[in-house]
């Protein structure tokens, strides 16, 4: 094709204009999770740690109790919790 581009040669082989189209379904969707607040992740911290308590408290974790002599009588830790969601099992095919 003189003057022209092939349109055989088009480097996009999607015919479909949008750069962003929807994901296909999933064949075997699972059921969304209801939050269940006896699934959470525990840590201990030394009570004077400011600055770990400070970037755990940033990444959702929170005080949950103190604990008395926890570091070999000398200290006292934080107790500290974050909630999570427990992880979707697998459902069987039929």
């Amino acid at each position: 094709m003189p003057g022209g581009t092939d349109p055989s040669a088009n480097p996009n082989p999607n015919p479909n204009p949008n750069p962003n189209p929807s994901p296909s379904p999933s064949p075997s969707p699972t059921p969304p999770l209801t939050p269940n607040p006896r699934y959470f992740v525990d840590l201990f911290v030394r009570e004077s740690n400011s600055l770990a308590i400070g970037m755990y408290e940033k990444l959702g974790y929170s005080i949950y109790r103190q604990v008395i002599g926890y570091y070999s009588g000398e200290e006292d830790a934080f107790d500290m919790r974050k909630g999570v969601q427990p992880q979707p099992q697998p459902q069987p095919q039929p």
